[in-house]
């Protein structure tokens, strides 16, 4: 086509970019998520160098669950992510879990699980473990169909990455 066709013209392109941006901000979710803070556990989905620690007590177990930080890809797609919020809040997040089973003290490793997967449900503020989901309003550690376990509670910034380390050094 040639450059004067009105297809290239400067309405046309007007157009084309307003109509694109309509259907995106039309196909958008509301702002947020949909369960607002405070929280008893703040986990930033977006930061992608951060290790989060749950140590989560019930009366049967403890467990801890350790929320690895994203690898380097993933880290550049969250440019991505903080641009694309703008049109669509971020609703979910996946990191890599290694879940440690806790002995009587709180360093005894009985067992380690590694190589799976959290999903942070960014829109209802909940983390999905395997089995398992953590409540981030309230810290409450539930099986998968709502039954209460325990509590769970995030470990500081600095600790958490020690702890982490510890865990991982404990025999198993």
């Amino acid at each position: 086509m040639a450059r004067g066709d009105p297809l290239f013209s400067r309405g046309a392109r007007r157009c084309a970019v307003g109509l694109a941006l309509a259907l995106l901000l039309g196909c958008s979710k509301p702002e947020g998520a949909r369960v607002e803070g405070p929280l008893a556990l703040e986990i930033p989905e977006l930061c992608t160098v951060c290790v989060e620690v749950l140590r989560c007590d019930g009366s049967a177990r403890r467990v801890a669950y350790v929320l690895a930080e994203n690898d380097s890809w993933a880290q550049i797609a969250t440019i991505w992510d903080y641009f694309a919020a703008f049109f669509r809040p971020k609703t979910e997040d996946f990191r890599v879990l290694t879940v440690y089973e806790l002995g009587a003290r709180l360093a005894e490793v009985l067992s380690v699980l590694r190589g799976q997967r959290a999903r942070l449900d960014v829109w209802n503020r909940r983390v999905e473990l395997p089995g398992v989901v953590v409540d981030q309003r309230n810290a409450a550690w539930l099986t998968a169909d709502g039954r209460p376990i325990g509590t769970c509670r995030l470990l500081p910034r600095g600790e958490d990455r020690r702890y982490a380390k510890s865990l991982e050094e404990a025999p198993a």
